[in-house]
């Protein structure tokens, strides 16, 4: 069987201050979408109003991209040195941030895409190892990317919500 392709080539950008609308809009179809085989109702409830909002100082870091095939945004994500809910910086360590692939186009190409821009500009600024706490149903992605579990990890969101996941790395070096 052959997969059909889209009459537009999907492209990879920085985005600019003005996608952050459209970058929370994919978040909110996204999260609200593809997190349903894997946490309750009562989980998503919790989780996607505090996930589907676009961090601006993430978007605007230079260590952000946006996924795009002329016709709207279909994924977007990021890195970063600093672990993720603190300012600790591991020398050698990247942790990528808050991707997200908009459902009518996973199984394209986008988030493997998305993921070879992140990882390409952390090895370029010296990263020997990137970290994600990939949410559950993400962990096979993240593993036919290379990436192996190290172990489960709850993600906490907010004072009373957490996003149960898995820390897996990938090691570039």
């Amino acid at each position: 069987m052959t997969r059909s392709r889209s009459p537009n080539p999907i492209s990879i950008r920085v985005p600019a201050s003005d996608d952050l609308d459209a970058i929370s809009a994919l978040y909110a179809v996204s999260y609200g979408g593809l997190l349903a085989d894997d946490y309750t109702a009562e989980e998503l409830a919790g989780i996607v109003p505090l996930v589907a909002t676009a961090k601006p100082e993430l978007v605007g870091s230079g260590r952000f991209f946006v996924a795009e095939d002329g016709a709207g945004l279909l994924g977007a994500g990021g890195w970063s040195h600093e672990r993720p809910g603190t300012q600790t910086v591991e020398p050698g360590v990247g942790h990528v941030r808050h991707v997200a692939v908009h459902p009518r186009a996973t199984g394209r190409g986008v988030g493997r895409a998305v993921l070879r821009a992140c990882r390409d500009q952390a090895e370029a600024e010296g990263v020997a190892h990137l970290e994600s706490y990939a949410t559950l149903n993400a962990e096979p992605f993240y593993r036919s990317l290379g990436f192996r579990p190290l172990a489960p990890i709850d993600v906490p969101l907010s004072e009373t919500v957490v996003l149960r996941s898995i820390r897996m790395v990938l090691d570039l070096t």
